[in-house]
């Protein structure tokens, strides 16, 4: 019985370390061969180091990637191999960086996870298809083989849009530069979800945001910090049937935007903003797929309507709100740029007195719609002033009246 059991160990062993060593030796060099094959021909990827871990998951130092007017630069990236076929496929990045013409983004301690959906428990494929299997026959698989199919999983979910990943960081750091100067964002325990329905959710949060505008033309402090305890961001896409956009479905994005405490650095100025609309794209969306919306195809046309606009800025003591709709808003839209608002305020001079505190308004322009407010008082459970806000082509109006005579 002893002799026995001296030859199974020896048998298991003598099977089994040649193939673990060869797993660590080669797949990292299997997986990377994986990725560049369904690489576009114009897209560059240069991956530095890369080794196996005693667990098998790989690990890849220095990553660059450049293609479809995207770079990304890695750091560092580890991929573990998943124990079951209902794990989620998890991604560890120190750090994270991303360009896109205008926009650069930074990401700190990076985990991002991707789940599997219905199909893939369908048609799970291990270097190539082979029929369902119980995890108890997962298991069995040699792990170079699971790591090859989790490769293969996360590639069909990049080019096909997951059904699910969630997203955390310690941080994320964000620059825009628009034409007015560069804007940057900054969020601390930032977390995202995201999710494919009929179309596409999207679920943001962080438990700390700051927003430097100190660089924009018109503020007039060195240092003007928009600083909130909590942001919570939504927004989707999915097609929809509005009669006033268009005769058919035409896609849509609706957003939401609330964060509490807004202040700078010297100055309350809300105890809670909301930002809530929905933006709908050119009539000419509604021959399209979620994938040409996602990569801004010009047969697609582009968002140029905003409705259903909520802006709320509330605190103990005083209240703006502004509902709206906007259409042909964008640049170019191909049409005759209309918005219909009404603006309602109660202390309606300390809300104004907050709100010009950040700089962030044009100083004429708050005036005079600060005017047009108190000139309207209105007999409201809650407010006590209202104004007419109307753009007509080049022409804004308030209250009737051109906004600048």
């Amino acid at each position: 019985m002893n002799r026995t059991f001296k030859f199974v160990v020896f048998v298991t062993v003598f099977l089994l370390v040649p193939a673990y060593v060869f797993a660590r030796i080669l797949l990292p060099d299997l997986l990377i061969g994986r990725v560049v094959s369904v690489l576009p021909k114009e897209s560059n990827l240069i991956i530095g180091q890369s080794k196996t871990m005693m667990d098998l998951s790989v690990v890849f130092n220095d990553i660059a990637f450049s293609g479809s007017g995207v770079s990304m630069e890695i750091d560092r990236m580890q991929i573990r191999p998943r124990l079951s076929l209902e794990n989620p496929l998890v991604l560890t990045l120190s750090q994270l960086k991303l360009v896109q013409k205008n926009h650069t983004t930074l990401l700190n301690d990076l985990s991002i996870k991707i789940f599997p959906n219905e199909s893939f428990f369908k048609e799970p494929s291990l270097s190539g298809h082979v029929e369902s299997l119980n995890n108890a026959e997962f298991n069995a698989i040699p792990q170079e083989t699971v790591m090859l199919k989790d490769v293969d999983f996360f590639i069909d979910n990049i080019k096909n849009v997951a059904s699910h990943v969630d997203v955390q960081a310690s941080n994320l750091t964000s620059s825009i530069n628009m034409p007015l100067g560069s804007v940057r964002l900054y969020l601390k325990d930032f977390e995202m979800t995201i999710k494919e329905t009929e179309g596409l959710d999207i679920i943001i949060s962080s438990q700390t945001s700051k927003l430097d505008v100190s660089e924009l033309v018109g503020v007039q402090a060195s240092e003007r910090f928009l600083i909130s305890d909590v942001l919570e961001i939504s927004f989707g896409l999915k097609k929809d049937h509005r009669v006033e956009i268009a005769t058919e479905k035409v896609w849509n994005m609706p957003f939401s935007y609330v964060t509490q405490n807004l202040h700078t650095k010297d100055l309350k100025v809300a105890d809670r903003l909301t930002i809530e609309g929905s933006g709908y794209w050119h009539s000419r969306s509604s021959n399209c797929e979620l994938y040409g919306i996602l990569q801004a195809e010009e047969r697609c046309g582009k968002l140029i309507h905003v409705i259903d606009i909520n802006v709320d800025i509330e605190d103990s003591d005083a209240h703006f709100k502004l509902v709206g709709e906007g259409y042909c808003v964008a640049p170019k839209s191909g049409c005759r740029q209309e918005i219909k608002a009404k603006i309602f305020s109660r202390n309606t001079g300390l809300i104004f007195s907050n709100l010009m505190g950040t700089s962030l308004i044009n100083p004429l322009v708050g005036g005079i719609v600060l005017g047009g407010l108190m000139s309207s008082p209105v007999q409201h459970d809650h407010f006590d002033h209202q104004a007419d806000f109307q753009v007509l082509g080049s022409q804004i109006l308030l209250n009737g009246a051109p906004l600048i005579k």
